[in-house]
């Protein structure tokens, strides 16, 4: 990852009319699928907080091979929950293009990042939110658990495995991540912000360590000089 692109020092934060200060904001960065845990994420907030606790889940995304939009799915959730309408907390689907640039400051806005997909190849999002010393909520399975640990992440459990009953991966497995254990873990997050801001910078710090543009090219000039 850039980590002086993506260096929170340098950064402003972005203004949305989304953006509320006063709230705390979780971030999601996602292409509208289901293995990206939409279902999951929404599922877990909406029933976790309600609008009186000035909590805010910003959704960045879009559209990829689903016919449902995220305010239908949102509508979708709130109301097999049982949920009241007037006292869920606000959902903003940031559906409008942010440019490569502006990425960082998007993540500075935020007091958090949020992502409980079924399975990634690395996740680009959760170690440039580290990157960005944001607190980092995400599924303790798959590429990402390389650089994400308990030590500087909140790792989601997961419930097992089930298969994939559509699409290029049918019939593999991918995870079941734990709506309680994601709820506690928003819950604990929202609640403990000095702790929640310290593992961030404890992400920052590991991740420049171990996987800055620098770092990596050291490592991949080493490996060359050991087949020359």
């Amino acid at each position: 990852v850039d980590t002086d692109l993506f260096d929170p020092e340098k950064t402003e934060p972005i203004s949305l009319p989304s953006i509320s200060p006063s709230s705390f904001n979780f971030l999601s960065i996602f292409k509208w699928e289901k293995r990206k845990g939409w279902d999951i994420l929404l599922s877990s907030y909406l029933q976790e907080f309600k609008k009186r606790d000035h909590v805010e889940l910003h959704i960045l995304t879009h559209a990829y091979h689903n016919k449902i939009t995220a305010e239908q799915a949102i509508k979708n959730i709130s109301e097999s929950l049982g949920l009241d309408p007037l006292t869920l907390p606000p959902v903003h689907i940031l559906s409008d293009y942010i440019s490569a640039k502006d990425l960082p400051r998007l993540y500075k806005a935020m007091d958090a990042f949020v992502i409980p997909s079924r399975g990634e190849g690395w996740g680009r999002p959760h170690i440039e939110a580290m990157s960005m010393a944001l607190p980092v909520l995400a599924t303790n399975f798959s590429g990402n658990t390389h650089f994400m640990n308990e030590n500087n992440s909140y790792l989601i459990a997961i419930e097992g495995l089930e298969p994939i009953e559509s699409g290029a991966f049918r019939g593999h497995l991918w995870a079941s991540p734990s709506i309680p254990h994601l709820r506690s873990l928003l819950r604990l997050v929202y609640t403990h912000r000095e702790e929640a801001k310290q593992k961030g910078q404890r992400a920052r710090r590991d991740v420049v360590s171990n996987f800055s543009y620098s770092k990596l090219s050291d490592i991949v000039m080493l490996r060359l000089r050991e087949i020359e």
